[in-house]
């Protein structure tokens, strides 16, 4: 294959549709990224054709494990994920499903669900998200990050959030804050009743907007 090594115990190969169905201990490995998956009880492999312009693999159970790698040489980052299920598109989107699991770096995140774009850069969190850090711990229904260099820069949580350092405590409905060295050097909380209606999005941003000139609890 062009894009993929694979590796398991049996392959069949349907050569018209470019599927790969592989069971027993399967390995796959990417020759561009080096990132790869183990899947224990086997996954599909869909190639890249005229029918299907990106490359699918979907593995739907026995616990998979993945590690994706971002940049190069020093500023080369890993993530490392588990889950019951998983769906990946190319190299631009993975979805974990049922106990999700991640680290990167010193960074442990778990889900419900997780969605990982351009390499695990963007990360999205659902139903029981929960991400510890070296200098605190972060919990809500869903969590948003964004990273670099195997650190979170930003992270934003909805619903029931509540974050928790070594100099702070904040229950919110939303929060947003930025970091710095995985320290949080900028927060904004909003509280109380979330709002309602068309104008609901828009409240929210205003009031981001004004508290942001410094830390707000």
């Amino acid at each position: 294959d062009p894009e993929k090594t694979i590796r398991a115990a049996r392959l069949e190969y349907n050569e018209r549709q470019g599927t790969i169905v592989a069971s027993g201990d399967v390995t796959i490995v990417d020759k561009k990224t080096e990132n790869r998956i183990r899947a224990p009880q086997g996954l599909t492999y869909n190639r890249v054709s005229r029918a299907n312009p990106e490359a699918k693999i979907d593995v739907y159970s026995g616990r998979p494990h993945i590690t994706l790698y971002r940049g190069e040489g020093d500023t080369r980052d890993t993530t490392d994920v588990d889950a019951d299920r998983m769906h990946i598109i190319g190299e631009r989107q993975f979805h974990g499903i049922g106990n999700v699991i991640i680290k990167r770096g010193a960074l442990d995140a778990t889900s419900g669900e997780a969605l990982l774009l351009d390499n695990g850069a963007k990360i999205t969190l659902w139903r029981l998200a929960h991400i510890k850090g070296e200098n605190y711990d972060l919990r809500a229904d869903s969590i948003y990050g964004e990273t670099e260099n195997d650190e979170f820069r930003e992270l934003q949580a909805f619903r029931a959030a509540n974050l928790t350092s070594d100099d702070m405590r904040v229950n919110a409905v939303r929060i947003r804050f930025f970091l710095d060295s995985s320290v949080v050097n900028r927060l904004v909380a909003v509280g109380g009743a979330a709002p309602t209606g068309p104008e609901a999005a828009d409240v929210g941003c205003r009031r981001a907007r004004h508290r942001s000139g410094g830390l707000s609890q």
